[in-house]
């Protein structure tokens, strides 16, 4: 087994248990490097590969009105990916907000979506420092300097607004999980008028006292 072989069978693996950790580690023909700033690179240039091929035909979109889309869309001043799923774009619209900080789950939007496509359109969202959105930010803003919680928030609002128009609606529907229940409940203080049902996965109510019960 080839470097690269073990590497694609560490990452397929961690998939299909739901638990993507990304360990600081290169795996190399003399051994293991550590050097996370490369990993998570390396990691994304593989799923990719694995979306346009297997993956990408078990969970392909088949309807006529639906949609399979990846996209770059630009949120106050950066082009943050955007990954949104669903057999009829006429549906309410999941916006979902992941965990963290940091913690994007993008990579699981085919599983993640496929019990809900036929009656939702499902929306991931990298958000501003995190996972493909970093990446194609890391030039301008290299040590996340743009991102805070209010940041955050306004682009929650930016993305809503982007996916009511393009969409046609009036409200969508947030879900946030973890730390991206924070971000939702905020969102949905702020912005009523645009939420028409939250979703809590793992609701939060403090960081700093999930942190102390941690």
């Amino acid at each position: 087994m080839t470097a690269l072989d073990f590497f694609v069978t560490f990452v397929y693996g961690s998939i299909s248990k739901f638990q993507f950790e990304t360990a600081p580690l290169i795996f190399t023909d003399k051994g293991i490097i550590i050097e996370s700033d490369k990993l998570e690179f390396y990691a994304f240039q593989i799923l990719k590969q694995m979306e346009n091929t297997r993956v990408k035909k078990k969970y392909r979109i088949l309807s006529s009105n639906g949609i399979d889309e990846k996209l770059y869309v630009n949120i106050n001043g950066q082009d943050q990916y955007v990954f949104i799923r669903g057999k009829d774009v006429n549906n309410p619209i999941i916006l979902n907000l992941h965990g963290g900080p940091a913690n994007p789950d993008a990579y699981f939007t085919y599983e993640f979506a496929k019990e809900i496509s036929e009656d939702f359109t499902y929306v991931s969202w990298d958000q501003r420092g995190c996972g493909r959105t970093y990446y194609k930010n890391r030039n301008i803003d290299p040590k996340n300097e743009t991102t805070d919680f209010e940041q955050a928030i306004a682009d929650v609002d930016e993305l809503v607004k982007y996916l009511c128009l393009r969409f046609k609606k009036d409200k969508v529907i947030i879900m946030g999980h973890s730390y991206g229940s924070l971000l939702g409940v905020n969102y949905v203080s702020k912005h009523p008028e645009r939420v028409e049902r939250y979703i809590g996965i793992g609701q939060s109510i403090s960081i700093k006292d999930t942190q102390k019960m941690n």
